[in-house]
């Protein structure tokens, strides 16, 4: 399975941060511990240029997309939805992030359903999302969720905003979820909540469980996201070499970005970093 947090943050202005780890098992073994969970969906609307062509840009962001669940599921929404978003043609009026995620549901609810057909319950997948909407002028997340409650398989869409949640909710998607929670809250009963630490907490317990392997589904790397009204952004994380402390690389799902290591022709690795 895999572990993923995501939360409204308040570090400096109006975010929402995600982490996870990086494992990916099936039933009975880990299958690769540098597994993509967490990704920057590239939102792209053309309008009618002067060429008569919808070649005119009048939006160009990010949102976050996050699964835990079926991999093949999970990985193949993402690569839909990358290809679909990027490629949006209108009227110059941006779409709502409501309206993207009711989308995104049908590709999902399509895939599962397809997938089940196999492989049973080893198809079923959650998602979070989560964006700034340009229609709402808010950020906005939500939990995208198998439903058999009616007899009849469907996605059920949760909608958090930041001024309806309590201020410690973090939602949590895949294993352990009670247990990951209540770590959560036991390391934020040390600090007051405008603490930065406070803030940090669902990113801090996830490093711990990943670094100890606490639990066999949750473990390899920890990948993490911020989303602002600028988009979503991917955040590498900072190791320290053991042995060799203070010196130090930042690291992308385990492979170095820093250094000779993220070097691509006369270009280099910027995504940002955070310790």
């Amino acid at each position: 399975m895999t572990s993923i947090a995501s939360w409204f943050h308040n570090e400096g202005h109006d975010s929402i941060w995600v982490v996870g780890d990086s494992k990916i098992t099936n039933t009975s073994s880990m299958l690769i511990d540098i597994g993509a969970k967490i990704f920057s969906i590239p939102l792209i609307c053309k309008g009618v240029g002067k060429s008569g062509f919808l070649d005119s840009t009048f939006l160009e962001t990010k949102i976050g997309l996050a699964y835990a669940g079926s991999s093949l599921v999970g990985l193949n929404v993402q690569a839909a939805l990358t290809t679909v978003f990027a490629n949006l043609g209108g009227t110059g009026i941006a779409p709502s992030m409501d309206s993207i995620v009711e989308f995104s549901k049908n590709i999902i609810k399509s895939y599962i359903s397809t997938l089940a057909v196999s492989a049973d319950r080893g198809a079923l997948c959650e998602f979070s999302m989560f964006g700034y909407c340009h229609v709402d002028n808010e950020l906005k997340m939500y939990h995208l969720k198998p439903d058999l409650s009616s007899g009849m398989f469907d996605i059920e869409i949760i909608t958090y905003l930041e001024s309806e949640v309590d201020n410690d909710f973090v939602l949590l998607l895949g294993d352990k979820k009670h247990e990951i929670n209540e770590e959560i809250n036991n390391k934020r009963t040390s600090y007051s909540s405008d603490h930065i630490l406070w803030q940090r907490a669902p990113q801090t317990v996830l490093k711990e469980i990943v670094q100890t392997d606490k639990y066999e589904t949750v473990g390899g790397h920890i990948q993490m996201g911020i989303c602002d009204s600028s988009g979503f952004h991917p955040y590498s994380t900072l190791n320290y070499v053991k042995g060799e402390e203070p010196k130090a690389y930042l690291s992308y799902l385990g492979f170095h970005t820093s250094g000779d290591s993220g070097q691509i022709g006369n270009c280099f690795v910027n995504i940002n970093g955070m310790a």
